[in-house]
């Protein structure tokens, strides 16, 4: 063990993806000896991961937090706020070191204390990063440089460019991927950016649940996984219509709790289950595809769990990068109108435009017979189950 002994973790976003591969990453910092301490938003799972991790969790601060994490990133005053936020908890922890989930204050706080840094990202925080048909990076991390260089100037630290996203390497950024799934920039620099593999539910199988891990990619894997997908009660009867023959093989997780109640009496109906939230190596174990949403943690635990799926990015484009990713591997499909929220021209008709259950449960049934598709999925468990924790953690305790 190095002298670095007090590690605070910032996790931010309000999906799971983010608190999980944060705590992924804390719970194997804890078993190395660390005193880790991780900042929770009110979530009460949130809190649960925490301290099941065996780590200390504590508030952030009210100014700090917001219904919207990426939304207010252009405002001087939720900045300034921000950061002081982050100084704060720093000093109270009295962190050697800083871990952060791509949240913009922390390298800065992290940087006026002196501490270093460490974010846990992927390739949308590669500065210049830009989406496919788009000449600029999203309007995020345009707008949110000038109040952030506001502060670093005021505070006599050296400002950044046009790109939010340069104060990531004022630390050091640890992309929770491979580079197969998220390309390596032209810009790579291996002083500031490292590969240290998914960072999922899924990461460590072998050392938590040897036997589980030895069922993937076993026979009688005839279970149908939906992870944020079955969300909308208005179109409850149509995927009933598509599903409700293969009905004791589906598993529902809706990441919504209060949706779950709605949506689990209506399944009922025909014989299918809803749950909030699942053990997704205990699904994995009997399923063989996926209809999911799109998020980067959770495409990475279904090429983890050896998974094809059917991916529902929405309007998102980060989501549908990840989809296209899956089936550039050749371990998916995507299915969206192909309207994303920053396409020129985009109606709100067409973001909010659905693909029909019918030509989902079409798509998967595809899948299911595809036996290439399969063993490519195959040969991707094998091959990120070679990544562990402890290759996040050699850099933070190096």
């Amino acid at each position: 063990m190095t002298a670095v002994r007090k590690i605070l973790v910032l996790p931010w976003g309000n999906g799971m993806g983010h608190i999980a591969r944060c705590m992924v990453l804390a719970t194997a910092l804890a078993r190395r000896g660390a005193h880790v301490t991780v900042a929770a938003e009110p979530a009460r799972r949130h809190a649960e991961l925490i301290l099941d991790g065996d780590c200390t969790a504590i508030r952030y601060p009210e100014p700090a937090l917001t219904s919207r994490p990426w939304g207010h990133w252009d405002d001087p005053a939720f900045v300034t706020a921000a950061i002081e936020s982050d100084l704060a908890l720093i000093r109270d922890s009295g962190a050697d070191a800083v871990v952060h989930d791509g949240r913009l204050s922390s390298p800065v706080a992290a940087e006026a204390l002196g501490v270093p840094s460490f974010g846990i990202g992927q390739y949308v925080h590669f500065p210049g990063q830009t989406f496919a048909g788009r000449s600029k990076p999203p309007p995020l991390w345009t707008r949110a440089a000038p109040p952030l260089n506001a502060w670093l100037k005021g505070a006599g630290l050296a400002q950044i460019g046009d790109d939010a996203r340069e104060v990531y390497l004022k630390g050091k950024l640890l992309i929770a991927s491979v580079p197969e799934v998220d390309p390596r920039p032209d810009t790579f620099n291996d002083e500031t950016t490292a590969y240290i593999g998914p960072l999922t539910r899924m990461t460590d199988l072998e050392r938590r649940h040897p036997q589980r891990a030895r069922g993937l990619g076993g026979e009688n894997r005839d279970r149908v996984f939906l992870y944020r997908t079955v969300n909308d009660l208005r179109r409850i009867d149509e995927f009933i219509d598509a599903f409700a023959d293969i009905a004791d093989s589906v598993v529902i997780a809706t990441g919504e709790p209060h949706l779950t109640p709605l949506l689990d009496r209506e399944l009922g109906r025909a014989g299918m289950r809803a749950f909030d939230m699942v053990d997704m190596s205990a699904v994995m174990e009997r399923a063989s595809t996926a209809v999911i949403h799109g998020g980067h943690g959770t495409c990475l635990t279904m090429l983890q769990a050896g998974l094809v799926s059917v991916v529902l990015p929405d309007s998102s484009p980060e989501r549908a990068a990840n989809a296209q990713a899956l089936e550039r591997l050749g371990v998916g499909r995507s299915l969206s109108s192909g309207a994303t929220v920053d396409s020129p021209g985009t109606t709100a008709a067409e973001l909010e435009e659905d693909v029909a259950w019918e030509s989902v449960r079409a798509e998967l049934d595809r899948l299911r017979g595809d036996r290439s598709a399969l063993s490519r999925a195959a040969w991707w468990s094998g091959r990120l189950s070679a990544y562990t924790a402890e290759d996040a953690v050699a850099h933070i305790l190096r």
